[in-house]
């Protein structure tokens, strides 16, 4: 998140550099080259070109009539993917975004020409757009310092290095929580950064400047659209599994994993050799990502109003991207020319995107985290009296004893059985046995013994574990449990015969196992049963070979 904050800050103060103002024209150009009809533009402001099987040439000169005193740079704003030539008899240039060998000044996220030698007065700087297999979007051109150039450039690649490290830094922890947790979702996630963050690098240019990735240089309008492809089908799927749409919208839901799987499977046809599966690529991609897009929508909407907090998340981090993704697009048929920050924004925007959506995973992983200790304790405890389960208490006994045989330190159990729980039910009915069942519970769950460990064994059998106990504090609590109840008065027939409890306790002897330990508590409390009832009993010793035994 400082990556982010220093990203916007970066971006927030990027500043233009003092320009000279420029006036120029531009004609699609012609064989020979020889340009037929003019149309002035606006340098500072975006223009998109027409495309022509030729390209088009651009001329510029100074709004004041003469070329200021060299050196100086020529940039070009927003270039497409294609080449830019500057035609200079004395020195010609050439620069393209994926270009590393190209002749132009070393630039990022922009093609940029060092002027060394001014054209004469009243000539203007010549360009020619070489032609591209795509419509090249709008671009602008200023004229600046050198120095001033340098320290834009250097804004430029601080705040997007910034804002892809956050989108890096998001999938690597996708991934990497995705190997822990099994979850598919997550590596959605991760694909779906992974690939939005190739393609914006491959339109800025970052993927060769600074990274030097040669095969993105040979060939970016492929692996462009395969790193699209893959990013709306990673997107779409992770949309429907981390918004749960199968529960809030399933056919919306299904329809988005299907369309994500056609859209990443053809983007992949275009690693084929063949020309033909290229040619069909190029033909579909286009229309398959507006359908993703608005299907996307759809769903993260239709979810979102249905109730699924994480489709929530998903517009809010999605939203400002492909708001202004839509603002770009219009740039290319000439609205808001004068917005030169809409390629940046969408650059930040994406690591805003990376930011909220792995919060709204770490929120979904803690809804789950909870889920599952819910389940967990559901599994674990009695249905009726919500105290330990037979199972669940046996399991947490086997702990106690480790820890106690670790560390050395006394641990009592104790068996309870309620005394004539029959002649209650068969006299007053089961609502009457479930209610001293309850009150029961209320009892063993003693204020003075926090630590107090209370199990169902069955029926109206239960078991405590005491750690930290020996024979003298246990017996206290039993003696306790045994008061409140009778205190109770809880009938167990027609003559008021309270009901009462017989406890049996045993005290972990040294090497003695688990088993052993619950066996000598049950003992002892048949032996308090046989004595009359409603009385405690103290284990008798374990055999020497029970109390030699290890676990």
């Amino acid at each position: 998140m400082t990556v982010l904050l220093l990203a916007v800050a970066l971006f927030a103060c990027r500043g233009q550099a003092a320009e000279v103002v420029l006036q120029g024209r531009w004609a699609a150009a012609a064989v020979p080259a020889v340009p037929a009809v003019w149309h002035d533009f606006d340098p500072a402001r975006l223009q998109a070109f027409p495309r022509h099987p030729d390209g088009a040439l651009v001329e510029l000169l100074p709004a004041g009539g003469h070329w200021p005193a060299p050196p100086w740079v020529l940039v070009v704003r927003h270039p497409p993917l294609g080449t830019i030539a500057l035609l200079d008899d004395a020195e010609p240039q050439a620069g393209a975004l994926n270009d590393s060998d190209a002749s132009a000044l070393h630039a990022h996220g922009r093609i940029a020409f060092r002027i060394a030698h001014p054209p004469a007065a009243g000539q203007p700087l010549r360009l020619r757009i070489e032609p591209y297999p795509t419509m090249s979007g709008p671009m602008a051109f200023a004229l600046t310092s050198e120095r001033a150039f340098q320290r834009e450039d250097t804004r430029w690649l601080a705040f997007v290095s910034a804002c892809f490290g956050v989108m890096l830094a998001m999938a690597l922890m996708g991934l990497a929580f995705a190997a822990i947790l099994r979850d598919a979702t997550l590596v959605l996630y991760a694909g779906y950064m992974l690939g939005y963050l190739v393609v914006q690098a491959i339109q800025s240019g970052y993927a060769v400047r600074p990274l030097g990735i040669e095969t993105i240089a040979a060939s970016p309008l492929l692996w462009g659209r395969v790193a699209v492809g893959l990013a709306v089908g990673c997107a779409m799927a992770f949309l429907a599994r981390f918004a749960d749409l199968r529960r809030y919208a399933p056919r919306l839901g299904r329809a988005l994993m299907a369309f994500g799987a056609a859209v990443a499977a053809l983007s992949l046809l275009a690693l084929l050799p063949a020309e033909a599966p290229r040619a069909a690529v190029r033909a579909a991609i286009n229309p398959a990502l507006i359908v993703g897009t608005l299907l996307t929508l759809a769903a993260s909407l239709v979810g979102a109003w249905r109730g699924s907090r994480y489709a929530r998340f998903f517009l809010a981090g999605w939203t400002p991207l492909l708001v202004l993704t839509a603002i770009d697009s219009a740039q290319t048929s000439g609205a808001l020319p004068d917005v030169l920050w809409i390629n940046d924004a969408c650059i930040a925007a994406a690591a805003f995107e990376a930011a909220v959506l792995s919060l709204g995973l770490a929120h979904r992983a803690l809804d789950l985290r909870r889920d599952l200790d819910l389940a967990r304790a559901q599994a674990d405890a009695d249905a009726f009296t919500g105290v330990l389960n037979r199972r669940a208490w046996t399991e947490r006994l086997r702990q106690r004893v480790r820890e106690a045989a670790r560390a050395e330190q006394p641990l009592c159990v104790l068996f309870l059985d309620l005394d004539r729980f029959k002649s209650l039910n068969d006299n007053f009915g089961h609502r009457a046995g479930d209610d001293a069942l309850l009150a029961f519970v209320a009892v063993l769950r003693d204020p003075s013994q926090p630590r107090a460990e209370v199990g169902r064994y069955g029926g109206e059998e239960f078991t405590v574990a005491l750690p930290g106990c020996d024979l003298e504090q246990a017996q206290r609590y039993a003696g306790r449990a045994r008061g409140r109840l009778r205190g109770l008065g809880i009938a167990v027939d027609a003559g008021g015969r309270p009901l009462t409890v017989s406890i049996g306790i045993a005290e972990l002897a040294p090497g003695e196992d688990t088993a052993s330990l619950i066996a000598r508590a049950d003992a002892a409390m048949y032996a308090a049963k046989n004595a009359g009832r409603d009385c405690v009993m103290l284990a008798a010793a374990p055999p020497e070979s029970a109390a030699a035994a290890t676990r």
